[in-house]
């Protein structure tokens, strides 16, 4: 599969990242789905069924991959907070338009080190 359509979402409400190997709050494992119409639903396997749910949108922040990864091999997504050795630099990835392109790449120069939605205080947030 291509790192380039993965995607993450953080949920507003309980104030946490959703991956790929995200729990629900019985601690069943879920996914979120993204919908061809831009809706979001989550699928939830209690061990027995599959049950299928829409959710608001408006209560997740959906995050896409960029398919490059850090100088340690981590997948950059949305939203990272990016930091280089060299002079601290500090960036947050996001996407301006779909139909531009970059040579730039930060596998050597560049790691994670966190998150605007889990870690606001590394911009300066509260």
């Amino acid at each position: 599969m291509n790192d380039r359509f993965k995607f993450r979402a953080w949920d507003k409400k309980m104030m946490r990242m959703i991956t790929g190997n995200a729990v629900d709050n019985n601690g069943d494992p879920f996914a979120i789905h993204v919908n061809l119409d831009g809706s979001l639903d989550t699928t939830t396997w209690d061990g027995y069924h599959i049950y299928g749910t829409l959710i608001d949108s408006d209560d997740f922040v959906l995050m896409q991959s960029t398919g490059l990864k850090d100088k340690n091999g981590t997948l950059i997504y949305e939203g990272d907070v990016l930091e280089t050795d060299h002079n601290k630099l500090r960036c947050v990835v996001f996407w301006e338009s779909m139909d531009r392109h970059s040579s730039w790449s930060p596998k050597n120069e560049f790691y994670i080190i966190g998150n605007i939605y889990e870690n606001p205080e590394l911009m300066g947030g509260e």
